[in-house]
């Protein structure tokens, strides 16, 4: 008895012999940590799609690529970083000790008047 072969090489040879989608599926989980390490080191998705595209490595098209690579591979949390609490905290309490608004702050500007005045119409 040889040795078993891993079961995504297994679904990945079996998405060969069946429809196109599930094979063009197949190829990108077969190559998800590549492009997830690829992306990472900054190249965009159609840097990504033209090298494998070229090299014969997938022959679907750029929109299909795109569809998988959005449902299969995740962006990592550390790739947005955190809004900083002290800097949140200090705009919350910035924006709420704001002195009441004096006649002066409140005509200049535009502001909207859902209900018009008869007298500007006229």
């Amino acid at each position: 008895m040889g040795v078993k072969k891993s079961l995504s090489l297994r679904v990945q040879e079996r998405a060969q012999r069946v429809l196109p989608a599930a094979r063009n599926r197949a190829q990108v989980v077969a190559l998800r940590n590549e492009i997830e390490q690829a992306i990472t080191d900054g190249c965009t998705l159609a840097m990504i799609w033209n090298t494998l595209h070229e090299e014969g490595t997938i022959v679907f098209s750029y929109e299909t690529f795109r569809a998988h690579v959005r449902q299969l591979i995740r962006p990592h949390p550390e790739a947005c970083p955190p809004s900083h609490p002290a800097t949140t905290t200090a705009r919350l309490l910035k924006d709420t000790t704001k002195p009441a608004s004096s006649d002066t702050e409140k005509n200049s500007g535009f502001v909207f008047n859902p209900i018009p005045n008869e007298e500007d119409l006229y």
